[in-house]
């Protein structure tokens, strides 16, 4: 380049190599159509210049990647990151910016298995993990519930005003097994996705997150 600091063979600015290694990560698609993706790995991934690798010690990586995908993050990246027309730009700038809360230890390893379950449906998608319902209908019911959390953790007072208990009934319920936790909370004892349903209907102020 201009400055000499390239030589006219080199294709990219040098990156460091640990962000590409084995080891847990989350892989950030930059240009997103409908929503932002991001996407949990602790294999070798050596990306192109169009995915953005986020990788830290000092988080939960699971739990990180159920939190940026929900649809609260979507939402404010939306109104407040970077846009292109009607895609999402997920740079480096709005991925710093993203207000990331830090709940307790137990609420983050809730979130995390949660993704697990997602990461086990999607690497096994011929294979039914509920009798009654198909995959992306459990997929659906896991995101709302990692929504939830996420509305719980960050807008904890309107959860607490109107009673919500939606954390502390998942507590009680989440299990490793993907197949003994929809069998619980699909039965009709189990009154989790209600709960849910009530802070969708209480908190008028979460109708346009949820819209999008």
């Amino acid at each position: 380049n201009q400055n000499g600091r390239l030589n006219y063979m080199h294709l990219h600015w040098p990156r460091e190599e640990k962000y590409f290694e084995e080891g847990e990560k989350i892989l950030s698609v930059r240009k997103c159509v409908s929503r932002p993706v991001f996407v949990y790995t602790d294999i070798e991934a050596y990306v192109m210049m169009s995915v953005n690798v986020i990788k830290s010690p000092r988080w939960n990586m699971k739990f990180l990647t159920g939190l940026l995908n929900s649809k609260l993050v979507k939402y404010w990246l939306k109104y407040k990151g970077k846009m292109q027309g009607t895609n999402f730009q997920v740079d480096k700038e709005p991925l710093q910016e993203i207000p990331i809360i830090k709940p307790s230890k137990e609420k983050q390893e809730i979130v995390a298995r949660l993704v697990d379950f997602i990461i086990e449906i999607k690497q096994n998608p011929d294979e039914r993990f509920d009798k009654y319902s198909d995959n992306d209908f459990v997929l659906m019911k896991i995101e709302d519930i990692i929504n939830a959390l996420v509305f719980e953790m960050y807008f904890k007072k309107d959860v607490e005003a109107k009673k919500l208990r939606v954390s502390s009934m998942l507590s009680e319920v989440i299990c490793p097994d993907i197949r003994e936790f929809l069998n619980v909370i699909f039965s009709d004892k189990c009154k989790l996705l209600n709960e849910i349903k009530l802070m969708n209907m209480y908190l008028d102020f979460l109708k346009p997150i949820l819209s999008m």
